[in-house]
């Protein structure tokens, strides 16, 4: 049984209060990491005690899983219907998990099955509620209780839902959970904005998929990607979003030419693309969100707002700051180290040519730089090249001058070599994939 967390707790009692006050069309707001899927699953705990019976609705099989498995945590076995799983069928469970595609393909469209009987209908991903398949769905549903889960509570321009839902209940947002201590402060990275003047925009408020791939999907643009994973991310296991099938097939490419392990998936994500791109340009994911039910409002990202009203027109919002590298708003002092910008006039200070992280990056001591190179000489001590043939005499040396710029000097010879970390080895790894793709492209 899955201990609920306070907040939790406090988002099913909202609920619950809501539904005791006649309110039958309620979506639960849950950004990622904070356990809709629990909070889901408690809820149906509930409901089904009192012989309830429940539909819970996704569009992704990997949803539906997540679903099936969070249920089970709460000692319930819930049926499946999906294409593929009838293994998993078991329709006489009071809870019934459904892909969208699937129900409506069969119970709708060709009527090869009934609709499950029941009092409750849950929505994951509520977002995409306005599509008629939901629609038609949920019509069928008119005395249920209909419960939205979803971390974006807007359509694909930021206005509400309000014609689906008559309340709405929030779990703490993202700035909140990492002051809770449930989340970590996120480490963003933002490479320059590519040029995206002349690209049209759809209805929706997103860009014509066709055109922003084309933009994007370049060369100069894809090729660096790799050297920058491995150096931000340190071959920790990563999801990439990708602007439509053509642009992720080529970052797969360029990874598998440098020896990482990649694979390259379609089907269902072009929305979730689609989200992220708008979660670009909105801010940054820890920035409170001020989200309404109002069909004629949109969401709203206070702090964001601020930062544009700061930039000149048409600029990015966000700078790196010149004297610690953190990327601030442009306009305003750096909450790293209280740089603040200059006065107009008065030249600016750029940093070109890399990603730079959304955080603190003080300044390297020399105790740092002696330890980095004697990690270099322990490195070189033990390695081969490809050849069998030891490295350079002067490698380790010409390795703390790529990194550092400057030589190290001779006298650091005499100290000890060291075994050299990981964050040294991947840095050496890095480095070596980055020649060998100069080399490659010579």
């Amino acid at each position: 049984m899955t201990e609920l967390r306070p907040y939790q707790h406090d988002v099913v009692a909202e609920l619950e209060r809501n539904r005791e006050s006649g309110k039958r069309r309620i979506i639960v707001v849950a950004p990622t990491a904070s356990g809709k899927t629990v909070v889901a699953a408690a809820i149906i705990k509930q409901a089904i005690s009192v012989y309830n019976r429940i539909l819970f609705i996704a569009h992704r099989d990997e949803l539906l899983t997540q679903a099936r498995d969070k249920l089970a945590r709460f000692g319930i076995a819930p049926g499946i219907i999906k294409a593929g799983r009838d293994k998993d069928a078991r329709p006489q469970a009071m809870v019934q998990v459904a892909g969208i595609q699937t129900l409506h393909a069969r119970a709708v469209r060709a009527k090869s099955m009934e609709l499950p009987l029941a009092e409750y209908v849950f929505v994951d991903e509520a977002h995409h509620i306005r599509a008629r398949t939901y629609q038609t769905i949920i019509e069928a549903y008119p005395n249920a209780t209909l419960i939205g889960l979803t971390a974006t509570p807007c359509r694909g321009d930021g206005r509400g839902l309000g014609t689906v839902f008559e309340a709405m209940v929030e779990c703490p947002q993202i700035g909140q959970l990492i002051e809770l201590g449930f989340l970590v402060r996120p480490k963003i990275f933002a490479p320059p904005s590519p040029d995206l003047r002349g690209v049209a925009v759809a209805a929706t408020g997103d860009y014509v998929l066709s055109q922003l791939s084309e933009r994007v999907n370049t060369d100069p643009l894809v090729g660096d990607i790799i050297e920058h994973w491995l150096k931000h991310a340190q071959r920790r296991r990563t999801i990439g979003f990708a602007v439509d099938i053509a642009h992720s097939a080529h970052i797969v490419e360029e990874l598998k030419k440098s020896g990482v392990k990649a694979e390259h998936l379609d089907g269902s994500t072009p929305q979730a693309e689609r989200d992220a791109i708008l979660d670009h340009r909105h801010g940054r994911p820890d920035d409170h969100i001020e989200w309404t039910l109002e069909t004629d409002k949109r969401a709203v990202n206070p702090t964001h707002e601020s930062r544009k009203a700061a930039a000149p027109k048409n600029a990015d919002p966000f700078c790196s700051c010149p004297a610690c590298g953190l990327i601030r708003g442009r306009g305003m002092a750096c909450d790293a180290c209280g740089w603040q910008p200059k006065p107009r006039g008065r030249d600016v200070e750029v940093i070109n040519g890399d990603l730079i992280e959304l955080g603190k990056i003080g300044p390297v001591t020399e105790e740092q730089k002696i330890t980095f190179y004697r990690e270099l000489r322990g490195f070189q001590a033990r390695a081969r090249r490809k050849d069998g043939q030891p490295y350079h005499p002067r490698w380790a040396a010409a390795q703390h001058k790529d990194k550092f710029k400057s030589w190290p000097p001779w006298s650091w010879d005499s100290f000890e070599p060291l075994e050299p970390t990981l964050a040294t080895l991947r840095w050496i790894k890095h480095r070596q994939i980055a020649y060998a793709k100069r080399r490659g492209a010579a």
